[in-house]
């Protein structure tokens, strides 16, 4: 059985106070003892049998308390997010405040929850529509843009070249009268 505390809720985060009754923090750390003793090998000790100040002294306090604060967030996470009616939208932050084996477990959960949002009546929205003004001077030069892009080369002889005009040479270099055979072209 578990006890919740809800916090203010401030720019869509809120933190709840989840504590866990001293029964249920008993039964668990007997059954992480009862666990590691199945697991961990103590000279002097058969599987199963070790005494949990042993387990303490081997393994540390802060191990076994670790163990047990693990399992007993799992356990009572989804219920504690159920109790408070809350939507989280991500991984919570939790903060241990309180384990001890005589006593019972608290931690802290900060939560992101969805935003509260406030949908108005369709009837209510005005948008204004915008009208785009276009000049004769755009429409000109756009389709002059699209003219020059789509135009095909032909070949003109029966005039001299002027601006404007594509031209394909032939040429060739001399220096003193010596073609330079690396700076010839054709057709550029």
């Amino acid at each position: 059985m578990i006890h919740i505390e809800k916090g203010k809720k401030e720019n869509n985060k809120i933190e709840i106070k989840v504590t866990v009754e001293h029964d249920q923090v008993q039964q668990e750390f007997n059954n992480i003892y009862h666990e590691l003793s199945q697991k961990v090998k103590i000279p002097g000790f058969r599987t199963g049998r070790i005494p949990t100040n042993i387990l303490e002294m081997n393994l540390g306090k802060e191990y076994i308390n670790h163990q047990v604060a693990e399992k007993l967030i799992k356990e009572t996470y989804l219920e504690a997010i159920d109790q408070s009616k809350l939507d989280p939208i991500d991984v919570p932050k939790i903060d241990l405040v309180q384990i001890d084996k005589e006593k019972p477990f608290i931690y802290k959960m900060n939560l992101e929850v969805k935003p509260d949002i406030e949908i108005p009546k369709l009837s209510d929205i005005v948008i204004e529509k915008k009208i785009a003004k276009v000049t004769e001077k755009e429409i000109n030069e756009d389709l002059e843009r699209i003219r020059e892009s789509h135009g095909k080369l032909k070949e003109v002889s029966d005039r001299e070249s002027k601006m404007g005009d594509f031209l394909v040479i032939d040429y060739d270099t001399f220096v003193d009268d010596k073609p330079i055979l690396m700076v010839q072209k054709e057709n550029k």
